[in-house]
């Protein structure tokens, strides 16, 4: 916990973290092994994606992981569950990249909320 605090207390805000976002390309390593990004997007079902934070992606829905099958769809995101410490004891969550994709999907999911479904249309490239 003493290290989930001291990366939430790095984090700063969305904005600055969005210009984080990293290509969809490259190696992760997985629980199957190493994998292409594109290969791991495809082996744990991870769609529309907006913005990768190293292990951890925003979709259009959510969040997910790539290095083992974890999707927290928006819905339960909203739930009242502070995720980064449920999943803070997991061996394969890297707290820095989920902790940036939580922020980051959060940020968009009340900007969305706030402008409507289809928000203002800007990402990174």
């Amino acid at each position: 916990m003493e290290e989930l605090a001291y990366l939430q207390a790095l984090l700063g805000s969305a904005e600055a973290l969005l210009l984080q976002s990293q290509p969809l390309t490259g190696t992760v390593y997985t629980d199957q092994g190493a994998m292409d990004v594109a290969a791991a997007l495809v082996a744990f079902d991870v769609e529309r994606v907006v913005y990768r934070f190293g292990t951890w992606v925003v979709t259009e829905d959510g969040v997910a992981c790539l290095v083992h099958h974890y999707p927290l769809t928006r819905a339960r995101l909203s739930e009242p569950q502070d995720w980064a410490s449920h999943l803070a004891e997991q061996s394969w969550v890297n707290l820095w990249d989920l902790q940036r994709a939580l922020v980051v999907e959060q940020h968009l999911r009340s900007r969305t909320n706030h402008r409507g479904p289809s928000g203002d249309g800007t990402h990174p490239g």
